[in-house]
């Protein structure tokens, strides 16, 4: 048995659930603890999508299926998880997706209505979870605790998408799951370099480690990153030897370290560490072959190149690495990653296109704001930012 707990958040759809999700996992972070929030449905939604401006989420939203494939992988990644996690499983599962409750913990439940309670007990009791909280939700009502154990009650108001849960059951919900949630993110961290495979390494390799999450709390005082921190975390990286990266980090941060230093190993929260192996790209007479990701080669703004991932069956596993194959891409292109491929994919990419003029993996909401910029305006910033950081300008 995974010892590290799972806190499954359910609820029928437009609840509040992922709001909540999303809440909870930034105001856990705020308070010192190590998690990782799992989206178990495949709703294509990341923090990027409480984030953004709701119309850039639902342009560049993409859904994915239920498939038995993905129970599969969902399930075999929470029973190996390497860190505590809140489990938000979608509003309409099915009883074979419900394979997923059963690597869970406990629960935290937001329904509207007594039938919808009802269902959703029955759930949590039949695979054996211990219910944290049962919360009515009234997305435009008021905020009202009844009681903290021995299970959190009330009424929790809002957030619409895109919003921060706050309340005074939001606060019992945190207070809870902070003593739950034991271990701060530096005793999680030293777990898992003690665990860490390094060793596999050949002889005379040497791997240096490097806590991203640290190297943003030295910086800011927290663990977010701004476009300008990238000289900074180029001159924090060790000098001599392979990186093994861990921590939550952009795409672009990762991208950015990827194009300039070898990454022998990444710790992957869904997989741990994880060593992908180096990424050839097609020759340029060469067809690329089918496989499990399917790459897009367009004209992007501002005489960009944009190279779209698009993952066939919405979840990639690691062991399909091998088949991957991208596409030739010239030397004198300036590219930009786009899709929402795994970390692991990505840095793979960046490295491989290292020796285009220029790399970046634009978050969703940045491309959006590159691709609406109406001509003659002045770039994002972001944009310039980045290919400053490579001496590069417009």
């Amino acid at each position: 048995m995974n010892l590290h707990p799972a806190v499954l958040i359910g609820g029928p759809p437009h609840a509040g659930k992922s709001a909540m999700a999303y809440s909870l996992a930034q105001a856990l972070k705020l308070r010192k603890r190590a998690l990782y929030l799992l989206r178990a449905a495949p709703d294509g939604e990341g923090d990027w999508a409480q984030q953004a401006d709701p119309e850039i989420v639902q342009d560049i939203r993409f859904k994915g299926r239920w498939t038995p494939h993905w129970v599969d992988v969902t399930v075999r990644d929470l029973a190996n998880r390497p860190l505590p996690m809140l489990v938000d499983v979608g509003g309409r599962p099915t009883p074979a997706q419900e394979a997923i409750f059963d690597q869970c913990t406990g629960a935290i439940l937001l329904t509207r209505t007594d039938d919808e309670r009802a269902e959703w007990l029955a759930r949590i009791e039949a695979h054996g979870l211990r219910l944290i909280a049962d919360l009515h939700s009234d997305l435009n009502g008021a905020d009202y605790l009844e009681a903290v154990a021995p299970v959190i009650r009330g009424t929790q108001a809002g957030p619409k998408r895109g919003g921060n849960t706050a309340g005074a059951v939001f606060d019992a919900l945190v207070d809870h799951l902070v003593d739950l949630f034991q271990a701060s993110p530096e005793q999680r961290y030293a777990t898992c370099l003690a665990q860490a495979p390094f060793s596999a390494q050949p002889a005379g390799c040497a791997v240096q480690p490097v806590n991203l999450e640290q190297i943003a709390y030295q910086l800011h005082g927290n663990d977010r990153f701004a476009r300008e921190d990238i000289p900074a975390v180029l001159k924090w990286l060790p000098r001599e030897g392979s990186l093994a990266l861990y921590g939550r980090a952009p795409v672009w941060l990762y991208a950015a370290v990827a194009r300039r230093r070898d990454i022998a190993w990444q710790f992957d929260v869904r997989l741990g560490w994880v060593n992908p192996p180096s990424m050839a790209i097609a020759s340029a007479v060469e067809a690329v072959p089918d496989g499990p990701v399917t790459f897009r080669v367009a004209a992007g703004p501002l005489g960009f190149t944009t190279l779209t991932t698009h993952i066939d069956a919405y979840y990639l596993d690691y062991e399909d690495i091998a088949r991957i194959r991208p596409p030739y891409l010239p030397p004198e292109k300036r590219l930009l990653l786009y899709g929402r491929p795994p970390f692991w994919l990505t840095t793979r990419l960046a490295q491989a296109y290292r020796t285009c003029a220029f790399v970046d993996a634009p978050q969703p909401q940045e491309y959006e704001q590159l691709a609406a910029a109406p001509a003659g305006q002045p770039h994002p910033r972001w944009l310039a930012l980045a290919l400053s950081s490579q001496g590069l300008a417009m």
